[in-house]
């Protein structure tokens, strides 16, 4: 009988040893997914942080933009002002010159009628 009990004695400590062992085991593992979950959790926290970044940087993109959208449009205007001016400055000299040529040409019928006068006489 102390045989058998020490027996069945053996065979639960075995047993018993077994169970601890596959205990630290399954803490070994429980231990490595939480490392994986806070390491996913960090990089998670890190990919969110990286996205909040870019949209600020975006923002300020867009900004930037639309400032110089504005800008040009401003810049557009006073180049349509300009060239109003250009072209309303070349059609004054378009007319100056026309002018003077008549003016030289009259010059030049009054100057002929002086000569042709002074020859009558």
């Amino acid at each position: 009988m102390t045989s058998g009990v020490i027996k069945m004695t053996n065979e639960l400590t075995s047993e018993l040893a077994k169970l601890d062992a596959s205990l630290n085991n399954y803490k070994e593992d429980q231990m490595i997914y939480v490392g994986q979950l806070v390491k996913k959790g960090l990089d998670l926290n890190v990919r969110q942080n990286r996205i909040e970044e870019l949209k600020k940087q975006i923002e300020l993109e867009e900004s930037f933009v639309a400032d110089m959208q504005a800008r040009e449009q401003m810049l557009m205007v006073q180049i349509n002002f300009l060239m109003t001016i250009r072209a309303k400055m070349a059609r004054t000299a378009s007319q100056a010159a026309a002018q003077a040529r008549e003016t030289g040409a009259e010059l030049k019928v009054k100057e002929l009628l002086i000569l042709d006068l002074t020859k009558k006489q």
